[in-house]
């Protein structure tokens, strides 16, 4: 048996003796080297992009309820800093009532603009919005229900 050997055989009994000393020192040296960690990580996912997808799909089917919590959390921090952006009230009538207000697209089209853009989630459109909002493109409003229906009539925006 060679020296090589002889040392794998050492340092398998010694670490099956101090699973707890190897554990804290592994958690200390992933305190102080948090940079080097992400990195190891980074390059880790990027080589294995198959295991990464059977790990995103184990999580998302054992934390799916914190994943709604956070999703739900998320819709409406972004849904109230546009509101805000827009004042908070209808731009046709001032009205104020946040559970009646919605973004509307100025010019309509909004579901020729979801088929093109391919948008199938809320939050793709989302991310258009704030896009659009932040680069001052003037493509969205916030109206009242009431006044998003009068429009959409007064406009003959109609689904095609």
């Amino acid at each position: 048996m060679s020296s090589k050997e002889k040392w794998r055989i050492y340092l398998r009994s010694w670490r099956a003796k101090n699973k707890d000393k190897q554990l804290i020192y592994g958690r200390r040296w992933r305190a102080k080297n948090k940079e080097k960690v992400k990195e190891i990580q980074r390059i880790w996912r990027k080589k294995n992009p198959e295991k990464m997808k059977i790990l995103r799909k184990k999580y998302k089917m054992t934390h799916r309820e914190k994943i709604k919590q956070l999703q739900k959390a998320h819709y409406e921090r972004v849904k109230r800093q546009l509101f805000d952006l827009w004042g908070n009230k209808c731009k046709r009538c001032g009205f104020s009532d946040k559970r009646a207000l919605q973004i509307d697209h100025i010019k309509g089209g909004g579901t020729q603009e979801r088929r093109e853009k391919k948008i199938t989630t809320s939050q793709s459109f989302w991310a258009i919005v704030i896009k659009s909002v932040l680069e001052k493109e003037n493509k969205y409003q916030l109206l009242c229900a009431n006044c998003n229906w009068i429009k959409r009539v007064e406009n003959k925006e109609f689904r095609k």
